[in-house]
């Protein structure tokens, strides 16, 4: 995969997980996206949520205090990533194993991540990636959309840039 193709990849990753924390009403402070450089061949990136007024003294008590905050939409956002990053890879012409191959590999933290909120979770892991296909399925131009903003930001939006581009979009 040219280095090119995987930035793009990474930024519709990054955004899709935007469009899931813009759905949810999660707080998005910002997202980023670091393109691959010599020294780290794979961009990566984080879309940053609100702790949701969780303080220090209860991160201490309960690592896990601001996960089990809505831990069925914040699943949804760990893996919605992966899928919209699936579809930009096979639209670019890659076989569906590549894509399936790659999108695994750039995705590891964000399944580490899910492997934890799963426990506090109503939804199944089955029933997450349903919602989080059907997500990328419906926000796909906005997420595109999103991704090129972010691109042409220098890879860098705050929560209100990003929410910006989607506009009214989001239901």
């Amino acid at each position: 995969m040219k280095r090119h193709e995987k930035h793009w990849a990474g930024l519709v990753h990054e955004s899709a997980h935007v469009a899931a924390i813009l759905h949810y009403e999660l707080g998005l402070e910002y997202v980023q996206l670091n393109p691959p450089t010599f020294w780290s061949p794979d961009p990566h990136g984080e879309s940053y949520m609100s702790d949701y007024g969780v303080t220090e003294d209860e991160l201490a008590e309960d690592p896990d205090a601001i996960i089990k905050t809505e831990p069925a939409a914040r699943l949804v956002v760990c893996l919605v990533g992966a899928s919209a990053q699936y579809r930009a890879i096979v639209e670019g012409g890659r076989s569906r194993w590549a894509a399936s191959r790659l999108a695994r590999a750039y995705s590891e933290g964000d399944r580490a991540l899910a492997a934890r909120i799963t426990q506090y979770s109503p939804w199944s892991w089955r029933e997450a990636q349903q919602e989080a296909d059907n997500l990328v399925d419906y926000y796909w131009d906005d997420i595109n959309r999103l991704a090129v903003a972010l691109r042409d930001a220098g890879g860098y939006l705050d929560g209100d840039e990003a929410a910006s581009v989607f506009g009214g979009a989001l239901v």
